[in-house]
């Protein structure tokens, strides 16, 4: 799941003296996503990093891909070869909990059907970007506010703020659990722990709290119920895109991890590409 960083310093070095590779071996994964031998099912909760991660695996590589500011999808995204080749694409639904009644039903249908043959859920260690203007607007901070009877300063409700945030991720993995079970066919999925560059300080904890905790009971009873080789799990993290977690209006909550860097960056994500394309193949 985390690549340390003395081994992410060294592939980087041998990144940078070969500064192609990572776009190759996104190219490999793109070859079977433009091809039709991959059909791809997004889960998670709103603002985790879904439709960066759906922007990855359809169009070319590009570092910058993602802006800082967050933009609720508000329906169904499907995102599909350029080329308009047919049933090769990565669904991703929205992610807001009363939107998920309405737009998971479908995706449910899919996976009875076993009509995709890959699961990506989606946690981000409580780090869900936001939705209103300031965080000072938020439902949490009037709450807490309301609760204490006094100003809440950032480091309160952040702490908050994330707590809710993996409160959250459970929710999502308890519902799909059933449904991940009663698929017809074999098929693989992979947790993705994204904004690794906001929590890497804390990556022995983060990994702790998703292979050992609570959401790992799930994975394991999904596991013993379909057993191998007909269910393939894997955990795996990266940054999608490296920003500051930042409200639209610009407050800074969580600036980028002190000593991350594109190397350490480019090591997961090629780990990324790299087991889905060998899921998928």
């Amino acid at each position: 799941m985390f690549i340390e960083p003395a081994t992410a310093i060294a592939v980087g070095e041998e990144l940078y003296n070969r500064r192609n590779e990572l776009a190759r071996a996104f190219s490999g994964l793109w070859y079977f996503i433009t091809r039709g031998k991959l059909r791809i099912v997004v889960f998670g909760a709103g603002g985790s990093g879904k439709t960066t991660f759906g922007k990855l695996m359809s169009e070319k590589f590009d570092q910058e891909i993602s802006s800082p500011h967050y933009t609720e999808s508000r329906s169904m995204e499907s995102y599909k070869n350029v080329k308009g080749v047919p049933l090769a694409e990565v669904i991703v639904p929205p992610g807001q909990d009363w939107r998920r009644d309405i737009y998971w039903q479908e995706l449910y249908e899919i996976l009875r059907e076993s009509r995709s043959v890959g699961v990506v859920n989606i946690v981000s260690w409580g780090y869900h970007a936001f939705e209103d203007h300031s965080y000072k607007e938020t439902q949490y901070y009037r709450k807490l506010r309301e609760h204490t009877n006094k100003e809440i300063s950032k480091e309160q409700f952040l702490s908050e703020f994330l707590k809710r945030g993996r409160e959250e991720d459970i929710v999502i993995i308890k519902e799909l659990t059933p449904r991940l079970i009663d698929i017809k066919k074999d098929f693989w999925m992979v947790t993705l722990v994204t904004k690794q560059d906001l929590w890497w300080k804390e990556r022995v904890e983060v990994h702790k709290h998703y292979t050992e905790g609570e959401y790992h009971t799930y994975i394991t009873n999904i596991t013993n119920h379909r057993r191998a080789p007909r269910f393939k799990h894997e955990y795996l993290s990266a940054s999608l895109a490296m920003n500051n977690f930042t409200t639209p209006s610009g407050e800074i909550m969580i600036p980028v991890s002190e000593g991350y860097d594109q190397n350490i960056q480019k090591t997961h994500l090629r780990l990324l590409f790299k087991t889905i394309e060998d899921f998928g193949g």
